[in-house]
């Protein structure tokens, strides 16, 4: 049997637990969709919307997005009046 060096031990002690401390916390990161993966890959974008908290920046992007790419134009410039009114500094 082969006698392995004591730093050489500790070292490879020390790998295997920065891999294991490390691999759960990426793993949940490659888990978690967020509502823009959710959004663009519904197939009903109408229903992904209603996750949105209405009145917040996100709310208003979203529903103007899914406006325009309807081609609802009267929705879009209603939601977009909105959006100036309540975000005076929004770079939309």
């Amino acid at each position: 049997m082969k006698m392995i060096s004591r730093p050489l031990r500790r070292f490879r002690c020390l790998a295997v637990l920065s891999g294991l401390l490390i691999s759960p916390s990426s793993l949940t990161a490659q888990q978690e969709v967020g509502f823009i993966e959710d959004f663009a890959l519904a197939e009903n974008r109408t229903e992904a919307l209603k996750q949105l908290i209405q009145g917040t920046e996100d709310y208003y992007y979203y529903h103007a997005l899914h406006f325009q790419n309807e081609r609802q134009v009267k929705e879009l410039d209603r939601i977009l009046g909105e959006w100036k009114k309540h975000f005076l500094r929004s770079s939309y």
